[in-house]
C-alpha cells in the first residue's frame, strides 16, 4: 500500500504572475518560467503524519506537472521527498498510450511497478477527471481516493483539510490492517 499526494491545488497553489491579493512564500523557476507559489499551511504536518502512518518509503508525490517543477516545489516547501518518490508527467506518459479514434482519443494505461489495488490518492480533482493517475497506480476511486477541497492560496480552513485527510488515512489503515501485516511479513 502506497499513499500518493497530488500537489497543485491540493498542497500548493502556483501562478505564473504576481497577484497582490496573494503573498507567495517562494518563487520557483522551471524551464525559464517563474511560478509564484503558496503552500497550504498544514501541508508539512499532513505529509509527516502520512509518513508516520504508512512509513516514509510508502509516501509519494503523484502529479500531472513536470517532475522538475514538483522536485523544486518539494525542496522549497521543505517536504523532504527524495526525487525517486516524485512521479510526474514524464513518468505517467511513459506508461500511457493515447489511442486516437473518430470519436476522440482514449488512453490506455499500463501498470506502474508501484501499482497496487490498496494504493491511496489524495487529490483535488474528482476521480472521473483523474483516470490516468487512478489507472496507473490501480487506485480504487470509490474507497481509496480522497477528493480534497481545492486550495487557491488563501482560502479554506486548514483544520478541516487536516482533519479530513487524517481521518481518510486512519480509516484506510484500519481497513487494510490485515493486508499490511501480511506485506510486512513477506
Amino acid at each position: 500500500m502506497k499513499l500518493f499526494w497530488d500537489i497543485d491545488e491540493t498542497l500548493i497553489h502556483s501562478r505564473t504572475y504576481i497577484h497582490e491579493k496573494y503573498q507567495p512564500p517562494f518563487v520557483v523557476d522551471v524551464y525559464d518560467e517563474l511560478y509564484y507559489t503558496c503552500v497550504r499551511p498544514c501541508s508539512k504536518y499532513v505529509i509527516d503524519y502520512s509518513r508516520k502512518v504508512f512509513g516514509a518509503d510508502n509516501v509519494y508525490i503523484l502529479t500531472s506537472a513536470a517532475e522538475l517543477y514538483a522536485q523544486r516545489i518539494n525542496k522549497q516547501a521543505g517536504w523532504g521527498f527524495p526525487d525517486s518518490h516524485i512521479i510526474g508527467r514524464e513518468t505517467t506518459e511513459r506508461y500511457c498510450i493515447k489511442i486516437p479514434s473518430l470519436y476522440g482519443s482514449q488512453t490506455l494505461v499500463t501498470e506502474h511497478p508501484l501499482a497496487n489495488k490498496n494504493n491511496l490518492l489524495i487529490d483535488n480533482l474528482r476521480p472521473e477527471w483523474n483516470t490516468e493517475k487512478t489507472s496507473l497506480m490501480l487506485i480504487n476511486p470509490q474507497k481509496n481516493y480522497l477528493t480534497a477541497d481545492e486550495y487557491r492560496g488563501n482560502n479554506l480552513d486548514d483544520d478541516i483539510f487536516r482533519d479530513t485527510v487524517i481521518h481518510f488515512m486512519d480509516d484506510a489503515i484500519n481497513r487494510y490492517a490485515d493486508n499490511l501485516i501480511q506485506e510486512t511479513q513477506k
